[in-house]
């Protein structure tokens, strides 16, 4: 028999009632659409549209100055693009007229421009086989003086970039001789110690060069000299002929540079007037000097020039050439 009280005690573990409250529906201040129910915000004020149309003109005010800022900025790059054209025309055509100049002092003939982009220069695809025979002629002649040595001249004017034993050095180089074309005009220096194979690397850049359509010539700074002493072998040209010659060919090897001058005096007035009139004409035209020495830039300094040797390095490709001499046989 249970008892009054034991039907209401709650039941074990269940959960008190409590009363649930409602919130009622947050109330808009707008009114409300009859059909929908959505608030319905008032119409803008006139202070309230003119602030809105205000902000609209001003960000078209603004778009219109960016877009005309670009359009004054295309035009002004149209026209600088323009000028420097013309001035690449005026170049080009004042530089046809000096290759044209350098190619009849040296027998040759005139060089012929590539097809393609003005001011930009390529590795002659359309070069003639005459021009091309001409250049290795001058070359070739050139390298007589070193296939006369006693040493082994033959072998080393049959070098070619290929056959260059450092794999940095042969990169280097070639990347040298295939820009040349293209307007950089940087000194190259192959420094290094007596028999590393400084002369059969530039001569290696030298013969590449030379396929390239590129006239260059060849003289250790040396016969340089004594060829321009009175009374020296120069064969039909004067001393001033073969100053010429080459200071102003494309692309210069200068072999053994102070080789036979010591490093502890400055050089004769005669040695050092001569070799800054030849490297400082060429440095100031832009033509590239492809340059071997044992020396170092403070050697140099001391027996030629201080501005010299800072103007040679200035941008220069340098090759370190440090082996052992090539020419000295093994011992056993």
């Amino acid at each position: 028999m249970t008892t009054h009280d034991d039907q209401q005690a709650p039941q074990e573990g269940a959960e008190p009632m409590t009363a649930q409250t409602t919130t009622p529906p947050e109330e808009s201040p707008f009114p409300r659409d009859q059909s929908t129910g959505m608030p319905v915000p008032p119409a803008p004020t006139r202070e309230e549209e003119a602030e809105r149309m205000a902000r609209a003109a001003e960000r078209n005010r603004r778009a219109e100055e960016v877009a005309t800022a670009q359009a004054e900025k295309k035009h002004r790059d149209a026209i600088e693009g323009a000028r420097e054209a013309l001035s690449r025309l005026i170049a080009l055509s004042e530089s046809d007229t000096r290759a044209a100049e350098e190619a009849a002092r040296a027998g040759l003939p005139a060089p012929q421009r590539a097809k393609g982009i003005l001011g930009v220069e390529y590795e002659y695809p359309d070069l003639t086989e005459d021009r091309i025979r001409g250049a290795r002629a001058a070359w070739n002649a050139d390298l007589e003086v070193v296939r006369d040595d006693e040493n082994e001249g033959v072998s080393l004017t049959s070098w070619r970039i290929e056959d260059i034993e450092d794999p940095a050095a042969r990169t280097i180089i070639d990347r040298y001789i295939k820009q040349l074309p293209g307007g950089k005009k940087r000194t190259c220096i192959l420094h290094g110690s007596v028999g590393a194979g400084k002369t059969a690397t530039a001569l290696a850049a030298g013969h590449a060069a030379v396929e390239r359509g590129i006239l260059t010539r060849y003289v250790s700074h040396n016969d340089y000299l004594a060829r321009l002493r009175p009374g020296a072998a120069r064969g039909e040209l004067t001393s001033e002929q073969y100053k010429e010659k080459l200071k102003t060919c494309t692309l210069l090897v200068l072999d053994d540079f102070c080789a036979d001058m010591s490093v502890d005096v400055a050089a004769s007035e005669f040695a050092r007037r001569e070799t800054m009139e030849l490297l400082n004409y060429r440095l100031h035209k832009g033509k590239p000097t492809i340059v071997t020495t044992n020396l170092s830039t403070a050697q140099v300094a001391k027996v030629i020039d201080d501005r010299l040797a800072s103007r040679l390095g200035m941008n220069a490709v340098v090759v370190a050439m440090i082996e052992k001499d090539r020419r000295e046989p093994e011992t056993w």
